[in-house]
C-alpha cells in the first residue's frame, strides 16, 4: 500500500512508472494531484521500449510539457535499444533474450 508515512524509520521514495497509455496517464495525473493517498511520485520514469508507435511518442512530449508547466515535474525517459530487434535478432542467431509474451516473425516472415 502507498503511503505518505511508514512506521520503519526509513526515508522512502515513490516512483511512477509511466508508461504512455490511458490508464498510465490517469495515474500519473492524479498522483502528480495528490490523489493517491496524498502521495505525490518523487520520480516519474518512462523506460521506453524503443519500439512504440510514434502517437505514442508525440503524447508522452505533450504530456511531458504538460507535467513540467504544470506541476515542475518532468518524465524521466530510459533506454536501452529496440526489444523488437533484440528478439528477432535473439530468435534468428539463438542468442537468449528476455522473452516476453507474444509472438512475431522473423525476417523472412
Amino acid at each position: 500500500m502507498i503511503k505518505q508515512h511508514y512506521d520503519d524509520g526509513k526515508k522512502h521514495i515513490h516512483v511512477l512508472s509511466y508508461g504512455g497509455g490511458t490508464q498510465s496517464t490517469a495515474l500519473l495525473l492524479m498522483a502528480l494531484k495528490g490523489e493517491i493517498n496524498g502521495v505525490l511520485p518523487d520520480y516519474i520514469i518512462f523506460s521506453d521500449t524503443g519500439w512504440e508507435p510514434q502517437h505514442v511518442y508525440k503524447w508522452i512530449r505533450k504530456i511531458n510539457e504538460h507535467i513540467k508547466a504544470t506541476y515542475g515535474r518532468e518524465i524521466i525517459f530510459t533506454d536501452s535499444g529496440n526489444i523488437r530487434d533484440d528478439i528477432v535478432q535473439g530468435a534468428e542467431a539463438g542468442d537468449r533474450f528476455a522473452s516476453i509474451p507474444f509472438f512475431t516473425r522473423d525476417s523472412k516472415g
